[in-house]
């Protein structure tokens, strides 16, 4: 199987062809490859917006010494899995890209490039709505129009419509851009929708300072200064932070505080992730608690953030986070005294010394919460070598119709 991790971008650099081809799709890549195929001199191309059991004809984009990258040029035989896309600016727009693939196949990809990185038989498969469940975004906005980038490139493909986001989150966007002032902007702006209103964060170079909020219940400008384009001048107007109402506590999100993304499947997670965790429970990257809040009733916990607005923002709502880096706080910790340690890293996963940390402090159970299946195999092969073992996995869909992989790996030691 070809689960390789790449950048198409990177493969730009390769040597332009106007070479054609016809090939069968047969398999999935991990990333923004897309479909898997193999030309006769035996080389293996990745095309995007393909999808298994696809004949294609592709034209040869760029090569490497022992792949190269294809662009779809047509659809000769549609693969069983192929559907219509029904977003108009589909492989135009790089927000989505399995639009083109039967959403329970979509979960099949992903089932398995997860199982290959991880080397496990099975995992379980945790779904929510596909359309419309997206709370927060990142997009950019020019003279009145708002969009996203196309795939791989910084060239804006303004939308008029959008079946990621909800469409109350994607309508007070598509206001914002248009108002007076920002609509004769080019700016980035990054929003998170709660049942409580809509805060967003705009960065970009001569931007007016707003006079109200609206659309939004809070807002932040960073102005760039002129004469300096790495420094900003920053602005708020509104509310500074909202509560999301959940299960298990009010977990409240601010301006540039991470938060996640799936409306539609935000309990499942906190949920699944931590339903295993019992006795002296560690929390690493706690961020403002979101799974701190599911974590406390299970046992005695301790947790931390580097990002001090979002742990000062966790022990409002009553959590216990620290504010601090994940190294530091480990090494505070006696070995054997925490039976728990739940992890939720960046994409990049965990520092060596942080796993060297994690290892000497030997915790019986390890929850792992995960966006990449890269680092999170590379961080489990440590473990693994340590003496724990996967006793499960899942894979959470918190992105349909993209190649991103959430997911929550268990391991245990005797």
């Amino acid at each position: 199987m070809q689960y390789c991790t790449f950048n198409c971008a990177s493969g730009r650099r390769g040597i332009i062809s106007a070479e054609t081809a016809i090939v069968r799709i047969f398999d999935t890549a991990y990333g923004a490859g897309g479909g898997v195929g193999r030309l006769e001199s035996g080389k293996t191309v990745f095309v995007p917006y393909t999808v298994t059991g696809d004949a294609v004809e592709i034209e040869i984009a760029s090569e490497k010494k022992s792949f190269c990258f294809g662009r779809l040029l047509r659809v000769i035989t549609p693969s069983p899995f192929r559907v219509e896309a029904d977003c108009p600016y589909f492989t135009i727009c790089g927000g989505c890209f399995y639009r083109h693939i039967d959403y329970v196949y979509q979960l099949e990809i992903k089932r398995n490039i997860l199982k290959h990185f991880l080397k496990l038989k099975d995992i379980q498969t945790i779904s929510g709505e596909a359309d419309f469940s997206r709370l927060r975004c990142t997009m950019r906005a020019h003279e009145g129009r708002i969009g996203f980038y196309k795939l791989n490139s910084r060239e804006l493909v303004p939308i008029t419509s959008c079946k990621m986001l909800t469409p109350s989150l994607f309508n007070a966007l598509i206001a914002f851009a248009a108002g007076d002032g920002f609509n004769r902007c080019s700016f980035c702006i990054s929003a998170l929708e709660t049942p409580r209103g809509i805060l967003a964060e705009v960065k970009g170079g001569s931007l007016p300072f707003p006079k109200s909020c609206a659309p939004f219940e809070g807002i932040k400008v960073h102005r760039q200064l002129k004469g300096n384009p790495s420094k900003f001048r920053g602005v708020a107007l509104g509310k500074q932070a909202l509560a999301y109402p959940l299960k298990y506590g009010d977990v409240s999100a601010s301006f540039g505080s991470f938060f996640q993304a799936n409306r539609s499947l935000l309990e499942t997670f906190q949920e699944a992730a931590s339903k295993s965790a019992y006795g002296n429970i560690v929390e690493l990257y706690a961020g403002s608690g979101f799974f701190t809040s599911a974590l406390q009733r299970l046992g005695k916990l301790t947790a931390v953030e580097a990002d001090k607005t979002a742990a000062e923002l966790g022990r409002q709502s009553g959590f216990p986070i620290e504010t601090g880096d994940a190294l530091s706080f480990l090494k505070k910790i006696r070995t054997h005294a925490a039976d728990t340690i739940f992890l939720d890293p960046p994409r990049r996963g965990l520092e060596r010394e942080v796993l060297t940390e994690i290892v000497r402090i030997n915790p019986k159970h390890i929850i792992y919460v995960s966006c990449d299946p890269a680092t999170l195999a590379r961080d489990a092969a440590i473990l693994l070598e340590k003496g724990w073992r996967i006793s499960g996995a899942s894979l959470i869909d918190l992105f349909p119709h993209t190649q991103h992989i959430e997911s929550i790996t268990f391991l245990d030691r005797d």
